[in-house]
């Protein structure tokens, strides 16, 4: 029974010690200081520099940042109103069951109090055009237009059908290109 006792015991101290120098060599094995420099990565012709970004990198990198979050709205023309010239993008425009359904969204402004104007007309002139408004607000890279969704029945006359949208702020105005479509 003694035999017994002092087996476990040399067991359990031989386990302690186990455990206790993994514990220590895993944490001195992970432990680096910041004058540790690592070894360049070299993957096929380019170098990717493992240590810590520098004071400079950091600049730069939250300069770029900036500069996508905030495009250069200053460069775009001006027309004769003093309004910067833009150009509205119709991301879709598709049926959908029993309304159509538009998005579209200004990429070269970030700005709030815009409306977006889609103008609705048929291919063959067999029906009259229309017109559906809505707001624009800003997002993080672009002003985008509130959805707008026509019921079917507006439409006059089924088969092909065109849109254009214009956006209009107190500081921006513009026309998208048409965009066609089948109401059916």
């Amino acid at each position: 029974m003694k035999n017994k006792k002092r087996l476990v015991a040399a067991l359990v101290i031989l386990a302690v010690l186990v455990i206790s120098s993994g514990l220590f060599a895993y944490f001195n094995a992970t432990k680096s200081s910041s004058n540790d420099q690592k070894p360049p990565v070299e993957i096929a012709d380019q170098t990717i520099d493992m240590n810590p970004a520098t004071e400079q990198e950091k600049a730069d990198t939250e300069k770029y940042k900036e500069s996508l979050s905030n495009p250069d709205q200053d460069n775009l023309p001006t027309g004769d109103d003093g309004k910067k010239e833009v150009v509205p993008v119709i991301g879709s425009v598709a049926q959908q069951g029993a309304s159509v359904n538009l998005s579209a969204f200004v990429g070269t402004i970030v700005e709030d109090g815009g409306t977006c104007t889609a103008e609705f007309s048929n291919a063959a002139g067999a029906a009259p055009s229309f017109t559906k408004q809505v707001s624009a607000v800003a997002d993080a890279r672009s002003t985008v237009c509130a959805p707008i969704n026509v019921d079917v029945s507006d439409f006059k006359a089924k088969g092909d059908w065109n849109v254009k949208v214009t956006y209009n702020s107190s500081t921006s105005k513009g026309e998208s290109p048409r965009s066609s479509f089948k109401v059916n």
